[in-house]
């Protein structure tokens, strides 16, 4: 029986702590956008956190925090280095001013990333 009950209350919390609150769904939005990611739309977060609905407010909270990610991600003075770590420019920051630098410095550093990690390989 206490096994029973265990498992049981093991199951509620997973459940619990699957589905994102309100302040969450702005940090899963924010960490993606500062990833490069592209924004999910309803349906992919439905599926993703196996909801039957994304209610708006939760959307608006979602892409609210995407957008201060993306700001994040598409700041030209760190786009190469993003592009060291072998991130590529994948239109990630399209629409913003400065997207033909970060697009270009991205670039630069992707280039030194290859370049770099074939170092040693061959004699």
């Amino acid at each position: 029986m206490r096994l029973l009950l265990t498992i049981v209350c093991a199951s509620l919390l997973t459940a619990c702590a699957a589905t994102p609150s309100n302040s969450s769904w702005q940090e899963i939005g924010y960490k993606q956008g500062a990833k490069g990611l592209p924004i999910q739309t309803t349906g992919n977060l439905e599926q993703r956190f196996n909801l039957d609905m994304v209610q708006e407010g939760e959307y608006t909270e979602y892409v609210a925090g995407f957008e201060q990610g993306k700001q994040k991600f598409c700041n030209p003075v760190q786009a190469y280095e993003y592009g060291t770590w072998g991130n590529r420019y994948k239109g990630q920051c399209s629409g913003i001013p400065e997207e033909a630098l970060i697009a270009e410095q991205m670039k630069l550093g992707y280039e030194r990333y290859i370049f770099s990690d074939s170092e040693g390989r061959y004699p």
